[in-house]
This record gives structure tokens, C-alpha cells and sequence, in this order.
């Protein structure tokens, strides 16, 4: 696509502009909401039941206080039964953020559209959304299996570690526009790929602004909880009612950050689709 997106400047105050109009669309179309409330509902479910089966992470093969890797190829049912509970919560999470994602791009291009309409149409693209999931849950086990390899016990450095840190960041960007794809387009896993590529490497300094706009404003929301669990790592006695609030608002936080995220990438998605010249015009955000 050859298109004029304008200078470095105007670039990354597009970026932000479309973050920041994330915060606002969400603020006017609350019920976005309930999509990811699903995910996070699974990943606690799927938390719970790894913790008390397996004692461990559903992301991480060690044991529960992270003191080595706990691969061992007699315990393979233990890692079979993470595997499915890792599978599970991807697929369930993929399928409800390209509801989401769907739900958003219909808004942008005003037309109405119900939750039962948004899951019946995606639910005709969950051989997509299962191809993926497969992917996705095969990397993580992957790159967890040669962590718990690499890293020796309380190690918390290592030079392949870095380098498989640098591939995950490389992995992710190039990804960044596939769920938007397999949500709107009607395609297949390696188009999608191709695609999201073509779309991060056009708006590469629009994503980036965006993104670190986006964990900006996380990290601001989180400035009040700092000091209650500062002192918590300092072993002071909090208050138990304490502490369950300050976690529901940091879940909430997240809860609402995640959804923001993704009303973004629906946004670039839609901008490198059909540019917005105007927005090059703007000099502030609105949020």
C-alpha cells in the first residue's frame, strides 16, 4: 500500500492519538467490557486448577516457588494436564478477544451489532481461532521448556534467555495484527501472518507510540497501589479486606487496559485500511 502517513512527528502523534481515543471509545461503549471479563474469568479459573493439581503456573514449568525446572519425563501426565489447561485458556481467550475485536470494528464503521450476533459470527472462523490457538500454546510450552533447560536454579541472567527474549518481542510485534485479520478478513493463517507483518512494518511508529502511550496511562492508574505493596515486600501486616481491594482494583485496571489495547489495534488496523488524514493535523491527544 502506498501511502503518504506523513513525517516522524506526525506519525507518532497519530500513534497516540489513536491510543488515547481507545480510552474515550471504551469510556462511550462500556459494554466492551464483557469480552475480556471472560478471558480474565478464565485465566483465574485455569490459574486455580493448575495451582491446586499441579502446583505450578499454567506459563511456567517450575515449581511453585520457582526454585528450578521441574521437567522430568516421568511426571509427563503432570505436563500433559498443563498443556490442555494452557491450550484451554488461549483458545477461550483468543476467541473472546476476536469477539471483541469484531464488536469494535463494527462501531468504528457504524453499524450495530449485538453480542450474540458478534459470537455467532466469529464462532464461523474458530478453525482460524483453533489454528492459532495451537500455535500460540505450542511457542509458550516451547520457550518455557528451554527457559527451565537454560536457567539454572536462582539464576535470573543468562545470555540465550536474552536472545529468546528478543525473538518473543520479535514474534509479538510481527503477530500484532492477526487476531484484527482473522476477526475482519477471510483468510488463512499464513496470509494472516504475512499480513500483520506487511501492516506492523507501514505503521511501525504509530504502534510503538501507541503502545507506550497505552502503558503509560497503566502505569500512572497503578502509582496508588505502589506504596501498599511496597509494604507488603517489606513484611508489613495489611489489613486482609485491604488487600482484597487493592487486588480487584489492579485486576480491574488490567481488566480495562487489556480492552483498551485491543480497541487499538482494531483502530490501527482500520487507519492502515483507510488512512485518516485529518489526524495529522492534530497537535494534542484527547486523553
Amino acid at each position: 500500500m502506498n501511502v503518504n502517513w506523513g513525517n516522524g512527528k506526525e506519525r507518532l502523534k497519530t500513534g497516540i492519538y489513536l491510543a488515547s481515543n481507545s480510552f474515550a471509545f471504551l469510556w462511550k461503549h462500556k459494554i466492551l467490557l464483557l469480552y475480556l471479563a471472560v478471558g480474565i474469568g478464565t485465566y483465574l479459573l485455569m490459574q486455580m486448577i493448575s495451582y491446586n493439581v499441579g502446583g505450578c503456573d499454567i506459563f511456567l514449568i517450575t515449581d511453585i516457588q520457582g526454585v528450578g525446572p521441574l521437567f522430568d519425563l516421568s511426571r509427563w501426565h503432570h505436563y500433559l494436564w498443563l498443556l490442555i489447561l494452557t491450550f484451554i485458556y488461549i483458545f477461550l481467550s483468543t476467541f473472546v478477544t476476536v469477539c471483541l475485536i469484531y464488536h469494535v470494528n463494527q462501531l468504528l464503521r457504524y453499524k450495530k451489532v449485538t453480542i450474540k450476533e458478534t459470537v455467532m459470527h466469529v464462532a464461523k472462523k474458530l478453525q482460524l481461532i483453533l489454528v492459532w490457538s495451537i500455535i500460540i500454546t505450542v511457542l509458550a510450552y516451547l520457550i518455557q521448556l528451554t527457559s527451565s533447560f537454560i536457567l539454572q536454579p536462582k539464576q535470573f541472567f543468562n545470555p540465550l534467555m536474552l536472545l529468546i527474549s528478543v525473538l518473543g518481542l520479535a514474534w509479538t510485534l510481527i503477530t500484532f495484527m492477526v487476531l484484527p485479520i482473522i476477526a475482519i478478513e477471510r483468510t488463512t493463517i499464513a496470509e494472516t501472518f504475512k499480513e500483520s507483518k506487511n501492516i506492523v512494518i507501514a505503521l511501525l511508529p504509530e504502534i510503538i507510540a501507541g503502545e507506550l502511550w497505552i502503558i503509560l496511562i497503566a502505569l500512572l492508574a497503578m502509582i496508588p497501589f505502589a506504596i501498599p505493596i511496597l509494604l507488603l515486600q517489606m513484611n508489613w501486616q495489611i489489613p486482609n479486606f485491604l488487600i482484597l481491594i487493592i487486588t480487584f482494583l489492579i485486576f480491574t485496571i488490567w481488566w480495562v487496559i487489556s480492552t483498551v489495547h485491543v480497541i487499538f489495534k482494531t483502530t490501527m488496523y482500520n487507519y492502515y485500511i483507510k488512512p485518516i488524514k485529518e489526524l495529522n493535523a492534530l497537535k494534542y491527544p484527547r486523553f
